[in-house]
C-alpha cells in the first residue's frame, strides 16, 4: 500500500473518476425510475427515492473526497522540495564567451 500511495495520486483521481461514474448511473437510474413508475405505477414504496438519493450523493462524495485528494497529492509533492526541472548538462564554452 505505500508503493502505491506514495509516489503516485492516481488513485484519488480514480476516487473522482468512479464519483463522476457513480453520479450519472444514479442520475440515469433515477430518470428510469421516474419513467417507470410513471407507466407502471409504484412497485415498493420508497425503495426508488432511497436508491437513487444514496447513489447520488455516494457519488457526490467520492469527486469532492477525490478533489481534496488531488489538492493533499499536490500540496505533498511541493513540501518535498523537489526542483520543478534538473539540468542535464552545462556548456561551459559559453560562460566563456561571456567572460572576454
Amino acid at each position: 500500500m505505500t508503493g502505491i500511495t506514495s509516489f503516485t495520486t492516481s488513485p484519488l483521481r480514480w476516487a473522482a473518476i468512479l464519483g463522476i461514474l457513480v453520479s450519472v448511473a444514479g442520475f440515469i437510474y433515477m430518470l428510469a425510475i421516474i419513467l417507470k413508475t410513471l407507466i407502471y405505477g409504484v412497485d415498493v414504496s420508497g425503495y426508488a427515492s432511497m436508491m437513487v438519493v444514496i447513489l447520488f450523493l455516494g457519488g457526490i462524495q467520492l469527486i469532492f473526497l477525490g478533489l481534496i485528494g488531488e489538492y493533499l497529492g499536490r500540496s505533498f509533492y511541493e513540501t518535498k522540495g523537489r526542483p520543478l526541472y534538473f539540468i542535464d548538462s552545462y556548456n561551459e564554452t559559453r560562460e566563456t564567451n561571456i567572460k572576454e
